[in-house]
């Protein structure tokens, strides 16, 4: 169900459904109205490890993960809502029809700042200073680039989950002695796990799409306002999780996924015939700047950002050595 990695040791611990349905790691829920009462989903199977977010070693010293049941599920990909209005996204996220063949590990949290440190050796570039914000290790970390988490060299599409030497993905396959593949999501493994099996809501709880419904999922510019009046991330898990039991999917950082962006809408826009496994366009439909760099999806949202980008299928690009305060990412890898 879920997978602990201490990067302190390199021990991996797999947590079965049974082991927390005998309280070994504490409270769950296997209904996802139990967390907020009027609350939907479309999963048959909902199972949430709610104590995740009481400890905060599973914020600063472990990682958690959660497999995600994607395999061979058919899913309408991008924005399917009519009616409200979304955030648009470069050329749009037109809704197409989808296959994953395989489940995957994907991050509960997103890396925070003392994750980060402990695996790559440094602060991400917007690290807050502690004297204002003791709590800052628990933080999403921020001001991280694409090329910081992968590297510039080893291309996806081209080199597959290869990473470069030195970069936080490098290292952390080394704590667990290359082990586990980490890598970054694709952007429809994020939108899979973001939706939590809501795939035609515009917001994963099921609920109408509006100012009180978000403020309970996600962190944005309506809700952000911390010290010195200034807009800030906050500690990630404080608000509502999908009922993948995933936390800040759509708020608090903006996170990079692995494909490659040619700033237009998707390529596969058919509702009759799946794209299966999709990569994104390929490296060599880049456009790359004069210092031979190009754009990468972005998901999620975040703390400065407006409410109406606070949804499963916002998507936009950004220049892969963007080291904005509100981009940070979240760690994938294929299951056994």
């Amino acid at each position: 169900l879920c997978r602990i990695v201490d990067p302190d040791t390199g021990v991996v611990t797999d947590i079965m459904r049974g082991e927390l349905v005998n309280g070994k790691y504490g409270s769950y829920e296997t209904s996802y109205s139990a967390i907020k009462s009027d609350f939907s989903t479309t999963l048959s199977d909902v199972f949430i490890w709610t104590d995740v977010t009481n400890n905060p070693a599973y914020r600063t010293s472990k990682m958690v993960f959660r497999r995600i049941p994607a395999a061979n599920v058919e899913w309408m990909m991008g924005t399917n809502t009519t009616g409200v209005t979304l955030a648009s996204a470069m050329g749009g996220a037109t809704p197409h029809l989808v296959k994953l063949t395989s489940d995957f590990y994907i991050g509960v949290f997103p890396v925070t700042q003392a994750q980060y440190v402990k695996i790559y050796g440094s602060y991400g570039g917007s690290f807050k200073n502690s004297a204002n914000f003791p709590d800052h290790d628990e933080y999403p970390v921020s001001g991280v680039a694409y090329n910081e988490c992968r590297g510039n060299n080893k291309h996806w599409t081209v080199d597959g989950h290869d990473v470069d030497s030195g970069s936080f993905l490098y290292k952390l396959r080394a704590k667990v002695l290359n082990t586990i593949s980490f890598d970054l999501p694709t952007e429809a493994q994020w939108e899979f796990a973001c939706r939590g099996g809501n795939y035609i809501a515009p917001v994963y709880s099921g609920k109408a799409y509006g100012m009180n419904s978000l403020m309970e999922l996600a962190w944005c510019l309506d809700n952000s306002v911390g010290f010195d009046n200034k807009t800030q991330v906050h500690v990630v898990g404080q608000k509502y999780p999908n009922a993948y039991g995933l936390y800040d999917t759509c708020g608090n950082v903006y996170e990079w996924c692995l494909d490659w962006s040619d700033m237009g809408d998707y390529a596969w826009t058919s509702k009759t015939e799946p794209e299966v496994d999709p990569q994104g366009v390929p490296y060599s439909s880049i456009t790359l700047n004069g210092s031979g760099v190009g754009n990468h999806i972005v998901r999620g949202s975040a703390y400065n950002a407006t409410r109406t980008n606070a949804h499963p299928a916002f998507r936009f690009a950004t220049t892969s050595y963007n080291t904005g305060s509100q981009y940070g990412f979240r760690v994938c890898f294929p299951a056994d």
